[in-house]
């Protein structure tokens, strides 16, 4: 299955990027700075600007395939910002 979205990520508080509430499956998540200029910073739920796993720069993507227990959050440079997020399930 495979499910997308286009959300909007503050600069203020870390969102996760997950599109599903319960995933029951490992899943590949895909996100896409959107943006022309500014840095889409993605990590745990404490990420910050400063303190990230990665940063994707603009008009950029980042993939990871993660296991139904784990979310990925992210946190923008600027206020308003958005991203494109591609899930995609594999069965059980």
């Amino acid at each position: 299955m495979i499910k997308h979205n286009l959300a909007t990520i503050s600069n203020t508080s870390a969102v996760s990027l997950d599109i599903s509430e319960t995933v029951k499956s490992s899943f590949t998540l895909i996100i896409q700075n959107v943006n022309a200029a500014g840095y889409i910073y993605i990590g745990n739920a404490e990420v910050t600007s400063s303190n990230y796993g990665f940063r994707v720069s603009p008009n950029q993507a980042f993939t990871i395939e993660l296991p139904s227990s784990i979310n990925l959050y992210a946190i923008a440079s600027d206020t308003g910002m958005q991203a494109a997020i591609m899930e995609i399930h594999r069965a059980i």
